[in-house]
């Protein structure tokens, strides 16, 4: 009988431990803080918020527009091509997302069905693919 207590302790510390950090495979130690970001990301978008979007976002960002490649080097150029990124399908698939137990691997936490992407970058949450933008890297090129 202690066996079986000390196995079913066991299972819930690790358990909750787990739960607890679920988002430290793709970099995050603060499993609150990525939620906030997460549901403040959502809600900017739904309520048509470019500043907070663009302000949210890691730059440069690559894009794909139109057909053509298009390097978005920071926010003011972000949110001049904001109509273009998030087209109503967009738009209504992160409306529609959950904010909570969200995938993560090693690229980041990923919102919806990889509608966003959100990854640590010099210690701060940020957006670093949505829709038809993705991380840039400059020296692959």
């Amino acid at each position: 009988m202690i066996r079986l207590l000390i196995i079913i302790t066991a299972i819930l510390i690790a358990t909750t431990t787990l739960a607890d950090n679920r988002y430290e495979v793709g970099g995050f130690d603060d499993d609150k803080a990525v939620g906030i970001f997460a549901a403040k990301f959502k809600e900017a978008v739904a309520s048509n918020d470019k500043n907070t979007v663009a302000a949210m976002v890691f730059y440069p960002i690559e894009a794909t527009l139109n057909g053509k490649t298009v390097i978005i080097n920071n926010e003011h150029e972000f949110i001049r091509l904001y109509a273009d990124i998030f087209d109503k399908n967009l738009l209504n698939k992160i409306a529609n997302s959950d904010t909570h137990n969200m995938f993560s691997n090693y690229q980041g936490v990923m919102l919806g069905d990889g509608e966003a992407w959100f990854s640590m970058e010099n210690g701060n949450i940020k957006v670093v693919a949505v829709g038809v933008c993705r991380r840039y890297y400059p020296d692959t090129k």
